[in-house]
């Protein structure tokens, strides 16, 4: 934090080294952050040196071709731009003016959620903000809440489950698991059964291609547990009462992959049923009645409590939220 900081260093401290710090974090590069700053490599090179100075630490230390943070520079990000934002807003009486404003947004979320909010949010915003930019980050990532807690990610759009203090919450909708297979396979025609599913292999969401994945399909990053695996464990009871879970054939981090891979084999796919109702509709897909009942999902967006009130991006959660209204009127039908 600034504030942890001895205050003859904080006196030695400008506005433009804090700037040089905030580019530093997001880009990783000297070259990338004079690009945005409009300042010669050198002198961010310079900058650099002052507040290596000053705070006692490296700050970015070279891996490879970028420059990473060190664990000083992680502590400091979070308070650094809060710093920054609020001096911002002091110096700006217009604050957000949606059709003024030429903002870019950040916003991380899967493949799926994707195609759901942003052709809605992007429609309303082409009306209401039509300057404004919106940059997309993947949230199969693991550091996905790490780039949130940085700055670098406005807000993120997920299925989690315990979200730390520090960040804050909006449910935006809900969805069901939806099992699927090609319209001429064996399991369209009689009773579908645990037993008749795992007869065949499936092919699964795995979001983020890691192996600590708990049981549940979560994943713990930096104090949020988020849903990475967005099928239901099959599980077929034995007499004994015992579980054994069915190993899937194919992980991937795809929605997209898990149609075209479904329609041309035997496998079994699981998706959200948003996502599989247009392919189901077509005839691209058959969409298999379940022995069980299937896996709900609240999809929440969170943001670091330390913007919330920023108005840009109260402008965004609430964009969001009109964005999806619909989605939120039409729940699953379980």
């Amino acid at each position: 934090m600034i504030s942890q900081l001895q205050l003859p260093n904080v006196r030695r401290i400008d506005l433009n080294l804090l700037k040089v710090f905030d580019a530093m974090m997001r880009h990783g590069s000297v070259v990338e952050a004079a690009r945005e700053l409009h300042l010669s490599p050198s002198a961010i090179s310079h900058s650099l040196s002052r507040l290596r100075e000053v705070l006692a630490d490296p700050l970015f230390v070279q891996t490879g071709t970028r420059m990473a943070p060190t664990k000083r520079a992680e502590a400091l990000v979070v308070s650094v731009r809060y710093a920054l934002e609020r001096i911002e807003a002091a110096v700006e009486p217009q604050n957000f003016i949606p059709d003024k404003s030429s903002r870019t947004f950040r916003i991380a979320a899967s493949e799926y959620m994707s195609e759901l909010l942003y052709p809605k949010l992007l429609s309303i915003a082409e009306r209401a903000a039509p300057n404004v930019t919106f940059q997309m980050f993947p949230a199969n990532r693991t550091d996905a809440i790490q780039n949130l807690d940085q700055g670098n990610v406005d807000i993120m759009v997920g299925w989690f489950g315990t979200v730390p203090k520090r960040f804050k919450r909006t449910y935006l909708w809900s969805d069901c698991e939806a099992v699927v297979v090609r319209p001429d396979h064996h399991l369209t025609s009689g009773q579908v059964t645990v037993e008749r599913l795992l007869e065949y292999g499936h092919a699964v969401l795995e979001m983020t291609g890691g192996n600590d994945i708990d049981e549940q399909g979560y994943i713990e990053e930096n104090g949020a547990n988020r849903r990475v695996w967005v099928a239901r464990l099959l599980i077929e009871m034995r007499a004994d009462g015992e579980m054994r879970l069915s190993t899937p054939r194919v992980l991937t981090p795809f929605h997209s992959n898990i149609i075209p891979i479904v329609a041309a084999t035997d496998l079994v796919g699981t998706l959200p049923a948003r996502y599989a109702k247009p392919w189901v509709e077509r005839g691209a897909l058959a969409q298999l009645q379940l022995p069980y009942p299937p896996v709900v999902a609240d999809l929440d967006a969170i943001w670091h409590k330390a913007r919330d009130r920023d108005p840009g991006l109260q402008w965004l959660v609430s964009t969001c939220l009109e964005a999806t209204k619909p989605f939120r009127d039409d729940p699953p039908k379980v």
